[in-house]
């Protein structure tokens, strides 16, 4: 790309422009970084989401059979989306939808006499398209009487 970017001339500067687009498209606005054009090395935008970090699952007491989720904050501008479900690494079919703070109580869930396990993760969310990877998986078991 550094002998196109050397040339001059308007189809010189059609065919950067088109390569930094496909670039752009293929890493998307959530992962892409940009290139020094002195220096070469990568600088991360300063818009770059985030994943959430250390997520923690425990039985909610006051809820019955709820679980508090705890995690530490990624980007001050993101919220967060807490996922759900029945099994372990996914795929988690259910959804907060987007929360702000990082502490989310889930709904009352259902479980089976000797107990089904929900697998939680959590990811920052921006607007409709930029989302985070999942952070680490955390569980609890819900009895068909209590969380364990």
């Amino acid at each position: 790309m550094s002998a196109i970017l050397r040339r001059t001339g308007p189809r010189a500067a059609t065919v950067a422009a088109t390569l930094l687009l496909l670039i752009w498209t293929l890493a998307g606005p959530a992962e892409a970084n940009w290139t020094s054009a002195s220096s070469g090395s990568a600088t991360a935008r300063a818009d770059t989401i985030t994943t959430p970090t250390g997520l923690s699952a425990t039985c909610n007491l006051l809820l019955g059979k709820s679980v508090t989720l705890n995690w530490s904050a990624a980007n001050a501008w993101a919220s967060y989306e807490v996922r759900w479900g029945t099994n372990n690494g996914g795929p988690y079919g259910t959804s907060s939808g987007a929360i702000s703070g990082t502490t989310y109580n889930t709904p009352t869930l259902s479980g089976s006499l000797t107990g089904t396990t929900y697998y939680f993760v959590v990811r920052s969310v921006k607007g409709s398209s930029w989302l985070s990877a999942n952070s680490n998986q955390a569980s609890k078991t819900i009895s068909s009487l209590a969380c364990l």
